[in-house]
């Protein structure tokens, strides 16, 4: 049997990308198991600032490249460990799913993650930190049995299923609400959410998992194998996200 056809996607500003995320993608999967389809094909350019336009350009290339079996993305700031490519087909296979994220913190000294959690506000969700992806769910944490899950666009490898990839596209949506007590806040929809909104519309199994090491390289290097932060819950959502609210906007 044939290796599948990996899309290897590294969305960026300039075309840029650390030395150290360059290594892991270049060191992304062992075993001869994958081959490496180079992104090409639409719009000549080495990056884009609209960030959900650089995802769905480089989408739209795998679309049209016409011989792709997974399509797998690296931000251009995210180091994945070696073979974590193996790593994620492998775990989205044990578990059944046609998309796997790896779980990584965001680039402060909190600890909470992009991974969350739907609330009844949709501005909303709850941020899972890294004492609750350590210590209060599995490995890897699935669609399936914790309804309601968002995951991230850093690092994650899903199937290139006929059946759905023509229906999706990356969108990021920006309001500004008023809290009970008239002060007014700035919201947003990112894209990866609403990547995971659209999948769950579609039936499509995914789920998020910490079993791939990730450094993610901002004022320093933000590890997601271990469990530190200021924050053992998502306080903002707590304090100010649940509340916040504007009629008629869904």
């Amino acid at each position: 049997m044939d290796a599948p056809n990996v899309f290897m996607a590294v969305p960026t500003y300039d075309g840029c990308m650390s030395v150290a995320t360059a290594h892991a993608v270049y060191i992304f999967a062992s075993r001869g198991i994958v081959n490496f389809v180079l992104p090409g094909g639409v719009d000549d350019k080495p990056g884009d600032s609209l960030l959900a336009k650089g995802f769905n350009t480089l989408w739209c290339q795998a679309l049209n490249s016409g011989n792709v079996d997974y399509f797998a993305m690296v931000h251009a700031d995210v180091v994945p460990e070696h073979y974590w490519l193996d790593t994620l087909i492998e775990e989205m296979h044990a578990h059944q799913l046609e998309l796997i994220s790896a779980t990584i913190p965001i680039k402060d000294y909190r600890g909470i993650t992009s991974t969350a959690l739907e609330t009844k506000n949709p501005w909303g969700p709850r941020r899972l930190t890294l004492h609750e992806i350590h210590n209060e769910f599995p490995e890897t944490i699935t669609q399936r049995d914790q309804a309601g899950l968002l995951v991230n666009t850093g690092c994650w490898v899903c199937k290139f299923n006929p059946r759905w990839r023509e229906e999706l596209c990356f969108t990021i949506q920006d309001d500004i609400v008023k809290d009970p007590k008239g002060q007014f806040h700035p919201v947003v929809r990112p894209e990866d959410w609403n990547f995971s909104r659209q999948l769950r519309l579609l039936n499509v199994p995914f789920g998020a998992t910490r079993k791939v090491k990730i450094r993610h390289l901002g004022t320093g290097a933000f590890d997601n194998d271990k469990v530190w932060g200021e924050w053992k819950t998502d306080q903002a959502h707590a304090t100010k996200m649940g509340d916040v609210t504007k009629p008629g906007v869904m």
